[in-house]
Formats: structure tokens, C-alpha cells, sequence
């Protein structure tokens, strides 16, 4: 259903930076999304920013507080075909998934070859299940199914980025509500590609992050910055992390960034693992 994509990235943002320490491990259990009074969120907002610190990126308390008082009170837009997807009394929050697979009008490679593989493997689960039915009490029995995830590279994530960006962007110079607070909210999911500081030093050990960072991408933040007037806020769903990038502040952001990084895909494995358990009581 069209929005719900916005939505469900949005509650995730949301569960990331609104979570309490002590609720941690209830949402390991639960992807319910819970609501915040408006007294909450500011009684606790501090706590939220100290638990959260490496999150935001040239952002100030007032900058932490404008994007989590527009992210908690953001409501989706009524005419779901229009520019933005969310808006509040200050601004707006449009959101865009961008790929480092290839992509093409029927979406990205890897979104595609997600949905073929869960079509390939569904007969194997109903099998798998089915010959679970007969397992004895405090039995347990595991299905596994793989198969290699589709090329990765840094020159299809620029072109996505760049492409779906100025797309939003242009979308949003007809748009006639309120502009005082521009977030964008970019989702990347793939976790294809890796970092490493291109480092000359020998003396010093190279940083290397698994995972992509925009916050560490000087050639994309130089790319973010000739858009200061239009975006005043980014902010970055990598399903397990998220971070808030201030926008006018990426010359400083980039001054603290000492190296550039080399920026590759990954190979990685697609897997689908189901672990059945029978429970219950001997008579």
C-alpha cells in the first residue's frame, strides 16, 4: 500500500532514537511501536541524546531537539501522491530509499532478488513446517536456506542517491507549506558496502567500518552541501543505526574527517533461517 514504506521507516527512526535504556530489551522482543506524550520526550530528551550521542553529526542541542519535536509530531500527509510525505507545523519530512545495487524503473536489483529468493524458498519452508507437525515435546528443528547476494558498488550508490535526491528535490520547488524545518530521510538497507581510511601514515591503523556511513562520505557530503538552502536536516535509516546530519554544518563536518575512505561492496550472503520448537506439558 502506497505510505507505508514512509511509515515504517519512520516508526523505525522513531524506536531508535525514543528508546529508553530500560526498554531495550523489550524491544528485542517486540516491534510494537509504542507512542511518547510531548511531556516525555522533553522530561527525557537529554537521556535520548547522551544514549544516542554518536548519532548526530554538526548538530547542536537546538538542532536535536528541532528534528525529534518534528519526528515525533510529523503526520502523514492526507494526499499520499503529493510532496512532502510527512509534515508539522514547522516544515516537513520527505523520505526516499536509495540502493548500492543496480537500479532500474522496476526498482533495485537487490529488492528484486530479495522477493525472488523468498518465492523460491516458500514451497521449502511450507515442506519444512509441514514436517514439523510430529515433533515430539522439547523438540527442536532448524531450516536454513542461502544463496549469494547480488553485486554491490559505491558508483550505484552516488548514482542512486544523486538521482532520487534531485527528483525529491525538484518535486518539493512546487510545494507551498510551511519551509521554516527540511528534513530529508534516506533509507539504505542493502549493507553492501564497506569503508576504509585511505590512510599514508604507517604508524596509524586505519579505520575500517563494515558498514556504510554518510557521515564519514566526504565526496557525498561536498555533493549534500550545494543543497544547504533546500535541506536543513538529513537523516540516515540503516535499519540497525541511524544518524542526523546538519546540513550548513558539513564544511566543519568535513574538517574533522582527517582521511578520505575507500569505499567498496561487499559479498554478502542472503539467508533465511527458521528454528521450530514444540512446547508443552507430559500427561
Amino acid at each position: 500500500m502506497r505510505g507505508d514504506s514512509e511509515r515504517e521507516c519512520l516508526k523505525e527512526v522513531k524506536e531508535f532514537f525514543f528508546c529508553y535504556k530500560e526498554r531495550n530489551f523489550q524491544m528485542m522482543l517486540s516491534n510494537r511501536y509504542y507512542q511518547l506524550r510531548d511531556d516525555d520526550m522533553m522530561f527525557n530528551i537529554k537521556d535520548y541524546i547522551n544514549l544516542r550521542k554518536e548519532s548526530f553529526v554538526g548538530m547542536e542541542f537546538k538542532d536535536i531537539k528541532k528534528v525529534f519535536i518534528a519526528i515525533k509530531n510529523c503526520k502523514p500527509n492526507p494526499n499520499l501522491s503529493k510532496f512532502p510525505d510527512f509534515v508539522f507545523k514547522d516544515g516537513f519530512i520527505e523520505h526516499f530509499e536509495i540502493t548500492s545495487s543496480k537500479e532500474t524503473r522496476k526498482g533495485s536489483a537487490k529488492k528484486i532478488d530479495e522477493f525472488e529468493f523468498e518465492k523460491e524458498i516458500n514451497p521449502h519452508i511450507k515442506e519444512f513446517n509441514q514436517s514439523c507437525e510430529n515433533m515430539e515435546i522439547g523438540e527442536r528443528r532448524e531450516g536454513n536456506w542461502s544463496r549469494k547476494d547480488v553485486c554491490h558498488s559505491y558508483d550505484n550508490l552516488k548514482e542512486s542517491f544523486c538521482n532520487n535526491l534531485k527528483k525529491h528535490l525538484s518535486s518539493s520547488d512546487n510545494y507551498q507549506g510551511k519551509l521554516d524545518i527540511k528534513i530529508y530521510m534516506i533509507e539504505y538497507s542493502d549493507c553492501g558496502l564497506e569503508m576504509i581510511e585511505n590512510v599514508c601514515d604507517e604508524a596509524k591503523e586505519p579505520e575500517h567500518l563494515w558498514v556504510y556511513r554518510l557521515s564519514k562520505d566526504k565526496n557525498m557530503l561536498r555533493f549534500l552541501y550545494q543543497y544547504k538552502n533546500k535541506i536543513d536536516y538529513i537523516i540516515m535509516n540503516y535499519k540497525d543505526f541511524c544518524e542526523t546530519i546538519k546540513v550548513d554544518e558539513i564544511p566543519n563536518i568535513l574538517r574533522q574527517i582527517p582521511y578520505d575512505y575507500m569505499i567498496k561492496g561487499r559479498v554478502n550472503m542472503i539467508i533465511r533461517k527458521q528454528i521450530n520448537t514444540r512446547v508443552g506439558f507430559n500427561m
